[in-house]
């Protein structure tokens, strides 16, 4: 028997012909015609499926050949390991739609509300966020050993629409296009919601640090020595700038307070400060204890890896060029005592960050054997 698109020989029982993978419609070889050519009966016109295929036909055509006899198909390992990107490779994108659209949708739907609730410390957008991507992942691994076992079959049937399509409207062969296009609609989607992040951020700690600098801890308004009159700004009225400072980094969300403090005479260095940072961990530590540089006018003053000044109004800054929505820094009192160090760390992270735990500060008063008595409690 031949086929009578090609006419190639067709093995008994085939449901396509090997060679052009058309329908199997066989008819006995004919002897040579003397006729003209156009009266030979014209051959099926639908495009042969090693065409649409394009590449691989010798995987695929086989398990055509049992789809169209009704015959189960093998379970195809790319498209449960890879399933998206076979689909639309091979230019399935009805097939991409059925089994993953809704899966792309729950994921990055989770991601994006993921990265408003980490930045806006929102815990049900988060716990939402948890929710949609557990489903999103149920749903991609069930979806994926489905398109294993059926990839084959629906693959065939895509094949011969796409056969017996227009020419205009066929899709023939494979398309890397199209991953590398999936690819990058990815990476913009995570793009997008690490800018979102990184908005929400800023606006929150932007918002936190106006609060912050707009209203003081009470002892700023009190403990300040009282402004000096335009004539007395030639020289910096204040003798001692000791006392304890509130510190915030806010680029790397490092809190911190310093104890600056006069020593006595027989010591070189007559001013020494104390430096204690809380960066979110168990532990407050002591960054920075030593000579502090505090030049002849008591106006510029060198702490450890800090460097800030007093204004003739007796206000603390930063003298190197810093953005003001990201470096903060308060006077918080006279006292110089460790425990008045320790409760200007803790009254910042109350009223900025609340996140300061009370483990934390009880590790710190254990470690200096602190008056508990004189310290202030955590938010948390």
């Amino acid at each position: 028997m031949f086929c009578t698109n090609c006419g190639q020989k067709i093995p008994d029982g085939a449901t396509f012909c090997p060679n052009c993978g058309a329908k199997a419609q066989v008819v006995p070889k004919q002897q040579p015609s003397t006729e003209p050519a156009s009266s030979v009966p014209p051959a099926d016109n639908a495009l042969p499926l090693t065409e649409i295929v394009g590449k691989n036909t010798a995987y695929y055509l086989p398990e055509f050949e049992k789809a169209g006899a009704g015959q189960p198909t093998r379970f195809n390992w790319a498209g449960f390991l890879i399933g998206p990107y076979l689909c639309l490779y091979r230019r399935c994108f009805a097939l991409f739609k059925k089994y993953y659209l809704l899966s792309f949708i729950l994921t990055f739907t989770g991601i994006l509300l993921g990265s408003i609730g980490s930045s806006s410390f929102d815990l049900a957008l988060l716990v939402l966020s948890v929710f949609l991507s557990l489903a999103a992942g149920v749903l991609t691994l069930v979806n994926s050993i489905r398109l294993g076992r059926n990839f084959n079959r629906e693959y065939y049937c895509h094949c011969k629409g796409q056969a017996a399509a227009a020419p205009a409207a066929q899709k023939r062969g494979v398309s890397a296009k199209n991953v590398a296009l999936f690819v990058l609609i990815l990476v913009g989607a995570y793009a997008v919601c690490g800018l979102i992040q990184t908005t929400v951020l800023r606006a929150r700690f932007t918002a936190a640090m106006d609060e912050f600098l707009a209203d003081p801890a009470p002892a700023a308004s009190t403990d300040l020595p009282p402004a000096p009159s335009v004539s007395e700004q030639e020289a910096y009225p204040y003798t001692v700038p000791a006392g304890t400072y509130q510190v915030l980094i806010g680029r790397s969300g490092l809190v911190s307070s310093i104890r600056l403090f006069e020593n006595s005479s027989e010591y070189d260095d007559v001013w020494y400060c104390d430096v204690i940072t809380w960066n979110g961990g168990p532990e407050i530590v002591d960054e920075y204890y030593g000579p502090a540089t505090v030049t002849d006018d008591l106006q510029n003053i060198v702490c450890g890896n800090y460097t800030f000044s007093i204004s003739n109004s007796g206000e603390p800054y930063f003298s190197d060029d810093l953005s003001e929505l990201s470096y903060g820094i308060v006077y918080y009192g006279p006292d110089i005592s460790m425990e008045a160090g320790l409760n200007a760390l803790i009254e910042m992270c109350n009223s900025v960050f609340s996140s300061l735990t009370q483990q934390a500060v009880n590790n710190y008063v254990n470690q200096y054997s602190l008056d508990p008595s004189l310290v202030l409690a955590a938010a948390q």
